[in-house]
């Protein structure tokens, strides 16, 4: 055979030899692939909400004379949510009475001002935000009837928070 012949076999052995290397060196080696991640994770949802809250002295004759306290419910959840305030099953009917809206009673805005009752009302909060709104009881379609003047009667309110 002839030296260049053999020297060209040689040669095209030893490249495919080589090439052979590079794909077993690169099939062995790993890569690190990283993303992140956003609005994939776990949703909860976490309101706080006040304990107690006094509505103070309510006259049969003036059936609107309760405090109207401000509340603060804070979402402390990573979702945005909508609470509706229920009573509690086993509270006293007097409860039922119990309303709520985005204004004082005192302020001027009709379409803030308008009450809710229990029940009926929900107010919208944003992921890691709070929300206020006046609570207060107006008997003036109550018909019941209380056994005596009940001080401190009380109901549980539930705030339900659901996401939206």
């Amino acid at each position: 055979m002839d030296k260049k012949k053999v020297a060209m076999i040689i040669f095209f052995v030893f490249l495919t030899f080589l090439l052979s290397l590079i794909f077993i060196s690169a099939y062995d080696q790993p890569m690190i692939v990283e993303a992140n991640f956003v609005g994939y994770g776990e949703q909860f949802i976490n309101i706080i909400v006040p304990d107690y809250i006094y509505l103070g002295k309510v006259d049969k004759d003036n059936p609107i004379s309760s405090l109207e306290p401000l509340i603060r419910i804070n979402n402390t959840g990573n979702v945005n949510v909508i609470v509706t305030p229920e009573l509690a099953s086993g509270s006293p009917a007097v409860f039922n009475y119990t309303y709520f809206r985005k204004q004082k009673t005192s302020t001027t805005n009709p379409s803030l001002n308008v009450s809710h009752q229990i029940g009926e009302y929900n107010i919208s909060i944003k992921k890691m935000d709070d929300e206020t709104f006046y609570m207060r009881l107006n008997l003036t379609d109550f018909e019941g009837i209380l056994p005596s003047d009940n001080l401190n009667l009380s109901a549980t309110i539930k705030f339900i928070a659901m996401a939206s």
